[in-house]
């Protein structure tokens, strides 16, 4: 039997995420089946400060350029990306 190889996502950062993270991408990389979820919870463990950002503000996330919400039922492919944005300001 064949062993699975490993899943990698490229992850952009844009607007205050950016200065956050300290770069605009990252590529993660996880074992099969990976989540959006799991893809997530891999950014705000290399990043703290993430995480906080996020539990105080909505972040917009893009899969392959389309919003989602739901980020665990989400399954992600090799060589996916994934975009997160601040929450826009403005009326």
């Amino acid at each position: 039997m064949l062993a699975m190889s490993n899943i990698h996502v490229r992850v952009k950062f844009y607007g205050i995420l950016t200065e956050l993270v300290g770069r605009r991408e990252l590529v993660v990389e996880l074992s099969p089946p990976t989540s959006l979820g799991s893809v997530l919870d891999k950014v705000f463990s290399l990043h703290p400060s993430m995480r906080e950002f996020a539990n105080k503000y909505k972040i917009v996330i893009l899969h392959n350029g389309v919003p989602v919400t739901g980020q665990d039922k989400i399954m992600l492919s090799n060589n996916d990306k994934v975009e997160l944005l601040p929450p826009s300001a403005g009326g």
